[in-house]
């Protein structure tokens, strides 16, 4: 018997090497059958981390040369590199699929970070730009965190599907096929045409595809998307870290994602150290994702929700005054959505249910939480074992 969710993702997973990938619905498939592992955020996408680490990487990439037409189309000229390409593997998903497929890196403005959301599907990481902040002004003062313009998305091979990109621009990256829109909805059903940025998908590998969103008004162009998408390389497995650990859960409940950054459209960014998301019952997602969307805004399966936030961007909700040390409370106009304080104070746990779970269990949940030192990154337990294994 498996006790450890590393132990139970690892045996599952399957390497991206491995030949022609199954289709798969379910994590349970993946746990149970060991099959290969096969969805929108708004322009409030948490591209998270706030302490994400950089790798340099040399090298941009020469503007590309386009032929019109869609995914189905001939193929395109190559791009000639301007500079020697950095002495680094491809990207190969490992198999434990809570450790980064690849790191951090630099192309001139551009700042990628680490994944910050690791998902049986895909692995996000924000790119921050000239050293850009968030800031929030309200009534408390003016707060700020690391911000960041664009994000990273790597799928696994098997995963994505460009449709969305049909009649987009035809370029290569790294001598495989890519697609550019200068004006691609960041909505998977927008309303009234929604908002449209700049955005690139291309191959990394065969039947693997990466994604570069603009998530802010301040668009980057094809130039600049691909300079960044020419910097991405693999890592040896490294597990992703977050900043607590989770004790208890009401029976049922499975890890599904989690990592420095939230899976849903309204997480902190930079004012976020920690996001974690359970599902009980069915967690399918298409065969074919177009979009990095674990589950709508208004969640469909019922699941919990476990954030770290800093708290004074997390203003929503104030402990009582004869709180104790280490207590919890919960929202007085939701009682689905409770928290508890860091030892420092100076971090809110927040646990959402989505379910019928009772407020007593979600107070629970925050009791059996463990905090990591939040400052203090090198304190921080690995993902796989921050988390409870799953029933057998």
């Amino acid at each position: 018997m498996k006790h450890d969710l590393h132990d139970l993702l690892t045996e599952a997973a399957v390497e991206a090497s491995a030949d022609a990938p199954r289709l798969v619905h379910t994590v349970d498939d993946i746990v149970s059958e060991g099959r290969r592992l096969r969805r929108r955020r708004r322009a409030g996408w948490a591209a998270g981390g706030a302490a994400a680490a950089v790798l340099a990487v040399a090298g941009a990439a020469a503007v590309p040369q386009l032929v019109a037409g869609g995914p189905e189309g001939a193929p395109a000229p190559s791009l000639a590199p301007a500079a020697p390409r950095p002495a680094a593997g491809p990207v190969v998903f490992p198999a434990d699929p809570t450790a980064y497929a690849f790191r951090g890196y630099t192309v001139g403005r551009f700042e990628v970070g680490d994944p910050s959301l690791l998902t049986p599907w895909f692995q996000q990481a924000p790119v921050r730009v000239d050293g850009e902040m968030e800031t929030v002004v309200d009534d408390r003062g003016d707060i700020s965190a690391p911000g960041s313009s664009l994000l990273l998305t790597v799928y696994r091979p098997g995963v994505f599907d460009p449709k969305r990109y049909t009649g987009a621009e035809r370029l290569r990256v790294q001598g495989r096929p890519a697609f550019f829109s200068p004006n691609l909805p960041i909505d998977e059903e927008p309303v009234d045409g929604g908002m449209r940025w700049p955005a690139l998908a291309w191959q990394y590998a065969d039947d693997a595809w990466a994604v570069l969103d603009n998530v802010t008004p301040e668009e980057h162009g094809r130039a600049d998307l691909v300079a960044v998408a020419n910097g991405l390389r693999g890592t040896r497995p490294v597990p992703a870290t977050v900043a607590l650990s989770v004790g208890w859960l009401p029976d049922g409940y499975r890890f599904s994602s989690g990592g420095r950054g939230a899976d849903w459209p309204h997480g902190g960014g930079g004012f976020q150290a920690t996001g974690l998301r359970f599902v009980r019952g069915d967690d399918r997602v298409p065969a074919r994702l177009t979009m990095p969307v674990l589950d709508p805004e208004d969640s469909t399966v019922q699941d919990l929700r476990i954030s770290l936030y800093r708290r004074d961007w997390a203003g929503n909700s104030k402990p009582p005054a004869d709180l104790p040390e280490g207590g919890t409370w919960c929202n007085a106009g939701n009682d689905r959505l409770c928290y508890r304080l860091d030892p420092s104070g100076g971090w809110k746990a927040e646990v959402y249910g989505s379910g019928r779970e009772s407020t007593a269990e979600l107070r629970r949940v925050l009791e059996r939480i463990t905090f990591a030192t939040v400052a203090d990154p090198g304190t921080w337990p690995e993902l796989a074992a921050a988390v409870p294994a799953p029933a057998r």
